[in-house]
């Protein structure tokens, strides 16, 4: 970009779009297609911090069983969440190679403020989901992908 090569630089963009796209669709799937496996690798520790007894089956219960679960949220929500983020670090990055990094500073703070607060307000308050608490975290990074990419 600093030599004027932009035409150079647009290829790589496009190229880095194309790949993104293809490992976004990828984590979407793996997460409807192996999200309960995910889930039990992930939460099979719970027992450790919980001690042995009643109280661990009561724990394993609460992870992986019902709507609110380890397994529903790693089939449901983790794949298009992984995708999302793969697409932020793209538009971040290329506002990084530009040098945009106040305008980057100003929406940062105003997503946060917009879509952070009200959304981790809702999750405490109303929702009250596992989803809910983990899409609100990253709300921010949502709005930011629409905000760079129209920048």
């Amino acid at each position: 970009m600093g030599r004027g090569e932009t035409r150079k630089y647009l290829l790589h963009f496009v190229y880095a779009t194309i790949l993104t796209t293809a490992m976004a669709a990828g984590a979407v799937w793996l997460g409807i297609s192996m999200g309960v496996g995910m889930a039990w690798d992930f939460g099979s520790t719970a027992c450790l911090y919980a001690g042995q007894g009643a109280e661990c089956a009561h724990i394993y219960a609460g992870i992986f069983l019902g709507n609110d679960s380890l397994g529903a949220l790693m089939s449901k929500v983790l794949g298009p969440t992984v995708g999302l983020q793969l697409f932020f670090m793209l538009v971040r990055t290329a506002l990084a190679t530009c040098h945009d990094f106040i305008f980057m500073a100003k929406a940062s703070v105003g997503c946060f403020v917009i879509g952070y607060i009200p959304s981790i307000l809702y999750a405490h308050y109303i929702s009250k989901t596992t989803s809910s608490y983990f899409v609100a975290m990253y709300v921010p990074h949502f709005l930011m992908i629409g905000i760079f990419s129209l920048r």
